[in-house]
């Protein structure tokens, strides 16, 4: 799965998947980073007992580099985004925390850990699409125009709905994780 991820994300860089150039959007990166800096500070309060601030990085690339890519990519070819652009977005923002779930079990293992690890998913997605965003309302618009519309839109302060969604769907997995059930029972949630 994490290849197939990887190939359509490269197929994203290299702009094979229309109309944008994500690297026309790392122009707008570090403001996208310097408006989240607040919301990441937020993040690792609520993960302060445990010092693995090496997994909160690891998160944020992941969705950065990998997942966000291939959304765009799949919503481009959607024939009709409007009706799959949430399942497209949140299931390959989540990916990389159900990895982490599955292969590092002892990361998250509470609710909480699952809210932390969503919402840094979350606002690596946010980096880059409002990166994205703003790179394609500059053709339309004044450089001021989008940076407005784009920091109130999606979260200057790094506080998106992208971040409070993808920290529900972390909560999910936190509730899973602990479940007493094993196996397949504590995936659905029996």
């Amino acid at each position: 799965m994490l290849s197939i991820v990887f190939v359509v994300a490269v197929l994203a860089y290299l702009g094979i998947y229309g109309r944008r150039n994500i690297f026309a959007a790392w122009i707008w990166v570090p403001y996208a980073i310097a408006g989240s800096i607040i919301g990441y500070f937020l993040t690792a309060f609520l993960d302060r007992e445990r010092r693995v601030r090496f997994f909160h990085f690891l998160t944020i690339a992941s969705v950065f580099f990998l997942t966000a890519p291939a959304a765009a990519f799949f919503n481009d070819r959607s024939p009709s985004p409007t009706l799959t652009v949430g399942f497209v977005e949140e299931g390959l923002k989540i990916l990389p925390i159900l990895l982490l779930a599955i292969y590092l079990p002892n990361l998250i293992r509470t609710r909480k850990d699952g809210i932390v690890y969503g919402a840094l998913a979350g606002m690596g997605f946010n980096m880059i699409e409002m990166g994205i965003y703003i790179a394609d309302l500059i053709h339309k618009s004044s450089v001021l125009d989008a940076l407005a519309q784009q920091s109130t839109r999606l979260g200057l302060w790094g506080l998106s709905e992208h971040i409070v969604w993808s920290a529900f769907v972390g909560m999910g997995i936190g509730f899973a994780e602990e479940s007493t059930q094993r196996g397949w029972r504590k995936t659905i949630g029996c």
